[in-house]
């Protein structure tokens, strides 16, 4: 996703997150014109919100436990 993130961390992330596969990592990475979801391993998922112009709205809730 080259064009919603910095590509270097995202190949940063790709190289590590297989090594710790007790982990779970979330990335969200800021809104575009339309919201997306992706699981790129089993342990990396990221989060795209969604947005329209003049309408600002809330995502999603984050719960930290």
């Amino acid at each position: 996703m080259p064009h919603f993130s910095c590509k270097s961390v995202g190949d940063v992330l790709l190289k590590i997150m297989p090594s710790y596969p007790d982990c779970d990592l979330t990335v969200f990475c800021g809104h575009t014109h339309d919201a997306g979801q992706i699981s790129v391993l089993s342990n990396l998922h990221v989060r795209t919100g969604g947005a329209e112009y003049g309408n600002p709205c809330l995502q999603d809730m984050l719960e930290v436990k």
